[in-house]
């Protein structure tokens, strides 16, 4: 899945959880701050780390989640989150994903045509929530 999948799928699905507890401009900062940073899962690409093990495992996302936890410092929430919404939608690629450390794959679809008219649907759904909620 390419970064601007990623970007658009996961704007609504953040938006809807950092309006839960944040105000609404705080919270569509976030939700673009988050969908911006889901990039940073295929970050193993660059560092020549094996693609799809550690950078997209749920240690990950419980690492950040425990770091904002014991913080309360937002970024670890935004991190938690954007790592967490990357591993869901690369499960619905041909590759799937891998519970690393786990020899467990979960593929849940394939990509292709449908992910780009989700990727526009993603993107109205947030205009439509950012200026109703």
């Amino acid at each position: 899945m390419n970064r601007k999948d990623h970007f658009l799928l996961t704007l609504p699905w953040a938006y809807i959880f950092f309006r839960l507890k944040y105000t609404k401009i705080q919270a569509i900062i976030l939700a673009i701050l988050c969908a911006y940073l889901t990039f940073l899962p295929d970050l193993d690409l660059v560092l020549g780390i094996k693609h799809r093990t550690i950078t997209h495992s749920l240690l990950i996302v419980l690492l950040f989640f425990i770091l904002y936890y014991l913080t309360k410092f937002f970024f670890f929430e935004v991190l938690a989150l954007a790592f967490l919404f990357h591993i869901i939608e690369d499960s619905f690629t041909s590759m799937g994903i891998k519970l690393y450390p786990l020899n467990y794959r979960i593929r849940l679809g394939k990509t292709g045509y449908w992910i780009n008219v989700a990727s526009i649907i993603s993107l109205l759904l947030f205009i439509w929530l950012a200026l109703n909620y």
